[in-house]
């Protein structure tokens, strides 16, 4: 019975448990969790002009060659790509520039002595070493890396301000020539109309008739080429956009 008493006598207190209960409540408590984010199942394309992201221009008006351009860097989609790669390397720059955290460790472990318990508590702080010396170099491999993805953003953002532009130059002049060549191409119907009635009359033979039937079918199969050409352009230009 005695040896009963002083067991009973060493073990720790209710407040004791209790203290230890709570450190370990908020210990797990700030454990990180992750949640997965939900992925996009349609592509992020805007339907119009107007769902565009746009910045000092007014879509009610005609657009001209450099506000298409500006509208293509500000929306395109593989440069918002581009930008979020801006974001993590920012990011990456925070984390390098950050102090190692300290590893902490304890024990609480009960320990037999002949007839009694007791128990042994134990606590210790450490640091990284290596970590600490290494902090500088990878501040600065870090701040290069975002560098560096900051200098391809801009050549992006260069390189699709230009075929923007040549597309939207590329897209008036095919537009001013399509109507050029629906101009020349009523022009010859009509006279290919009134050669035919000629020829039918006996005015005028074949031989006469064909060159204008012939440019007829020339200026129409031009017309049909770039129409399909223009079609190909607004397809692309409208992929810059986003």
């Amino acid at each position: 019975m005695r040896a009963k008493s002083s067991v009973a006598a060493k073990m720790p207190n209710a407040p004791v448990w209790a203290s230890l209960s709570a450190c370990l409540f908020l210990a797990v408590a700030g454990c990180a969790t992750y949640t997965p984010a939900p992925l996009a199942t349609e592509p992020m394309l805007a339907p119009s002009v107007m769902a565009l992201k746009i910045t000092d221009i007014s879509p009610q008006q005609p657009l001209s060659v450099s506000q298409i351009a500006a509208l293509a860097v500000e929306n395109n989609a593989d440069l918002r790509a581009a930008r979020a790669q801006r974001a993590l390397a920012q990011a990456q720059v925070f984390s390098a520039s950050r102090l190692p955290d300290p590893r902490v460790n304890a024990s609480f472990l009960p320990l037999v002595a002949g007839v009694g318990t007791t128990f042994a508590w134990t606590a210790g702080i450490g640091e990284d070493i290596t970590s600490l010396i290494t902090l500088s170099a990878r501040e600065r491999g870090a701040k290069a890396a975002a560098r560096e993805v900051d200098a391809q953003i801009l050549w992006q953002e260069w390189q699709l301000n230009g075929q923007a532009k040549l597309l939207a130059v590329d897209i008036i002049q095919g537009e001013i020539g399509l109507r050029l060549l629906a101009q020349a191409y009523d022009l010859l119907s009509e006279l290919d109309a009134r050669l035919e009635t000629a020829r039918s009359q006996g005015l005028v033979t074949l031989t006469q008739a064909a060159p204008i039937t012939a440019s007829l079918q020339t200026t129409r199969t031009q017309a049909d080429d770039l129409a399909r050409l223009q079609l190909s352009r607004r397809h692309q230009l409208n992929a810059l956009l986003g």
